[in-house]
């Protein structure tokens, strides 16, 4: 930190919002969220405490917390990363993962299953049942 700098108590996390059956376009909202004073804050711990305390339409998928999952994966100050691996900084821009299906904020559908699916509904116009 240089001279003249003063260290935050707060992180500023700038988080992309985005609700496909209400929103026209995605939008960024800014949350303050206190800092840890001592331990580990990963950006999961930031979007707990918004989800918990600030705003509880936030959607976000974290899991494992071990980075075995890789469900968490964002695009964390525009390169992509995990949410419950990546520690904070003073200010952080978190967006839904690149070229994914957003199906909430954060939350996205996994581009594997995305692929399946839409063979499905490609198949399901031979089907009645499907």
């Amino acid at each position: 930190m240089s001279e003249g700098e003063e260290e935050r108590d707060v992180i500023i996390a700038k988080v992309l919002r985005f609700d496909p059956t209400i929103d026209e376009e995605p939008h960024f909202e800014t949350y303050e969220v206190p800092k840890y004073k001592v331990g580990r804050q990963t950006l999961a711990k930031v979007l707990e405490y918004i989800f918990e305390s600030i705003d509880p339409s936030l959607a976000y998928y974290v899991t494992c917390n071990r980075a075995l999952c890789n469900g968490c994966v964002a695009m964390i100050n525009g390169k992509a990363g995990l949410l419950c691996m990546t520690e904070t900084t003073d200010e952080v821009t978190i967006e839904p993962a690149a070229n994914h299906r957003v199906i909430k904020d954060l939350m996205v559908v996994p581009e594997e299953e995305d692929r399946v699916q839409q063979q499905v509904l490609k198949r399901s116009g031979k089907s009645k049942y499907l």
